[in-house]
């Protein structure tokens, strides 16, 4: 980020310009640090956000590896539908709904966009 640089000239009368000068001056550098500070709040609040989205996207990476390895054990099996294989496919429709919720879940914790300007 490039530096601002602000060259001011002022034509002063009296003491009393000055002192204003310098009281409206020192609000405007301290509105300058409470900027910064906001951003570096948010900063750090996003930081902390962006890792509870990779956990949650970790979490939802090893139950598909589970689901799919209860796929692959369902399509090894050989004849009909046996009871363990409902209850296979009965444990694959519930994982599916389960990470869908875990999914409709991890679309809440986004932000909403930005508004435009």
């Amino acid at each position: 980020m490039n530096p601002i640089t602000l060259d001011v000239h002022l034509h002063v009368e009296d003491l009393g310009d000055v002192k204003t000068i310098a009281c409206e001056l020192a609000k405007f550098f301290q509105l300058g640090e409470t900027i910064m500070t906001a951003i570096s709040d948010f900063a750090a609040s996003q930081a902390a956000f962006n890792t509870r989205m990779d956990t949650a996207i970790s979490g939802l990476r090893d139950d598909i590896d589970a689901l799919n390895a209860k796929i692959d054990e369902l399509q090894n099996t050989s004849g009909g539908i046996t009871p363990e294989d409902q209850m296979l496919l009965d444990d694959l429709q519930a994982q599916g709904d389960a990470m869908a919720v875990k999914l409709e879940a991890l679309d809440n914790l986004t932000p909403p966009a930005v508004p435009a300007a």
